[in-house]
């Protein structure tokens, strides 16, 4: 479970606070329309997160078909994508699995965001 309690972001002409409780292991959606924030609450949450605990994975996928989000995502974990002796599929759940397992394991945090351009 990730506990998000008052994280604050502003702009010069306004200001939002969020809080929410995401269950482990679920999806959780995020969605508004364009302009609404929610590419900036995401970059703000992974800034917040404790990077001993948690791993998060920002992956911009605008446009991109589902074969295009695979790969961004794999690229993001540092998984091989080249060699298709393996399915990809296999190889991500394999990766995610590693590091759950690992001593001093962190939980992967997978962000998908559909932006065309992320603002920094």
């Amino acid at each position: 479970m990730l506990n998000i309690d008052q994280l604050v972001t502003s702009y010069p002409d306004w200001r939002v606070s969020f809080s929410a409780t995401l269950p482990r292991g679920e999806i959780t959606a995020l969605i508004g329309p364009s302009g609404a924030g929610k590419s900036t609450l995401l970059l703000h949450l992974i800034a917040s997160l404790d990077p001993n605990f948690f791993l998060p994975v920002l992956v911009p996928y605008g446009g991109l078909n589902r074969g295009g989000v695979l790969r961004a995502l794999a690229d993001a974990l540092g998984v091989e994508t080249s060699s298709r002796a393996v399915p990809l599929l296999v190889k991500l759940q394999k990766r995610l699995d590693a590091l759950s397992s690992q001593q001093g394991r962190r939980h992967a945090v997978l962000l998908l965001d559909d932006a065309q351009r992320l603002e920094r």
